[in-house]
């Protein structure tokens, strides 16, 4: 009797430890995979960063675009201008250079003709 009592102890026990080992399994599964999700997690954040910094870049650059009068502002807040790549940036500035250029030689031409 006794010893069918330290068998079916033995038996659980082999039960148990066996349990536990795949709860052990189950723990270094899980823990390779949340290292593997936050790599993922940052990869993921850094890239939502850098849209983020990409929007705002674009925001500027339409804000900068419908000042200088180059597209209207109802296209911008249509979207239709999400099109425009970015290189736009440098005709623009390219062209408020020349505006000013244009507007210095104005200026001087016609103190020329005052002074004629």
């Amino acid at each position: 009797r006794d010893n069918r009592q330290l068998k079916r102890q033995n038996d659980d026990m082999k039960q148990r430890l066996q349990e536990m080992i795949q709860h052990k399994e189950r723990a270094m599964t899980s823990q390779r995979r949340v290292k593997q999700l936050e790599t993922e997690l940052q990869t993921a954040t850094h890239v939502v960063e850098e849209g983020a910094e990409t929007q705002r870049r674009w925001m500027e650059f339409r804000n900068e675009i419908v000042q200088e009068g180059l597209i209207e502002g109802a296209a911008i807040k249509g979207g239709s201008s999400s099109s425009l790549p970015p290189e736009i940036s440098t005709v623009v500035r390219k062209f408020q250079i020349l505006k000013r250029k244009v507007e210095e030689l104005e200026g001087e031409k016609s103190r020329i003709g005052q002074l004629s």
